[in-house]
């Protein structure tokens, strides 16, 4: 095992004097696909899955946490989001991540909002994200799930369909048609109610009496897996209270993921933000 403190060192010197320079030159959307199909390459290897271990890779058993019966290396986990597709299962626990998240997934596939889809705020350090629920569909995804090896606690997250035709009743058996799909091969759920970018622009967060109808329906399906909620940052303490106060009639509601991209940018350094072609 490397000596931790020269090797950070070392990285942190290494990435804000060459590698986040040449890296911000590079447009976001094409450096998170770069990313991604990297990331593919090194984990289908044995061989440089083990040298990513040897390199990025820390245990310790004081940081081994338990949560929902489930037994975590750590307690530092990579988000919904970025691994839309579902292709760096193999890849997370190999550079000390303790949990990986993939999605959001929808049933139907969406091929994303128009671009760009990131816009870097450098003075903030901050992205605005506008990929729209970008991913290949729950039948797709459940195959390439399947398809890999396991090294830690997988949460699979899943939301609305982006499709403003599906909306009320409709958007509830959405959700269910990807929960049916995917549970098995989950160990968290994590039910995403609270996406913008969910094609009529309506939330379920925003609508508790909907909240309660789809975990209702979800009741009957016998959940064996846990489940949490992803919230928006900007609900109202009204809708909030609602919505945990539901919840609490459902013993499968583990907990709630806090939280989802907010719309405020009222106290952004970046002023004049425009979306530029790419």
């Amino acid at each position: 095992m490397p000596n931790l403190n020269i090797q950070d060192s070392i990285n942190q010197k290494l990435y804000k004097s060459l590698i986040r320079p040449i890296l911000f030159q590079i447009p976001p959307d094409l450096i998170h696909d770069i990313a991604i199909s990297t990331g593919n390459i090194l984990s289908s290897s044995a061989i440089s899955r083990a040298a990513l271990r040897f390199l990025y890779n820390y245990e310790n058993t004081k940081l081994q946490t338990t949560e929902f019966n489930i037994q975590f290396k750590n307690p530092i986990g990579l988000a919904g989001g970025f691994d839309k597709n579902c292709s760096l299962i193999r890849l997370m626990p190999q550079i000390g991540f303790g949990f990986t998240e993939v999605g959001s997934i929808t049933y139907h596939p969406y091929p994303g909002n128009p671009k760009p889809w990131n816009t870097r705020l450098v003075k903030d350090q901050a992205l605005i994200v506008n990929y729209g629920l970008k991913n290949e569909g729950a039948l797709v995804l459940k195959e390439r799930i399947k398809a890999q090896k396991r090294f830690c606690p997988l949460i699979i997250n899943i939301a609305k369909t982006n499709n403003p035709e599906i909306k009320g009743e409709e958007s509830i058996n959405d959700y269910l048609a990807s929960f049916k799909e995917l549970q098995d091969l989950a160990d968290i759920i994590n039910i995403n109610i609270s996406c913008p970018n969910s094609g009529d622009g309506f939330l379920f967060c925003e609508n508790p009496e909907l909240l309660e109808r789809l975990l209702k329906k979800l009741s009957l399906l016998e959940p064996k897996k846990p489940i949490v909620l992803k919230l928006k940052p900007d609900i109202s303490d009204d809708n909030l209270y609602k919505i945990t106060s539901i919840s609490k009639k459902h013993p499968f509601i583990k907990g709630f993921v806090l939280t989802n991209l907010t719309s405020k940018r009222n106290r952004l350094k970046t002023q004049n933000i425009t979306k530029t072609k790419q």
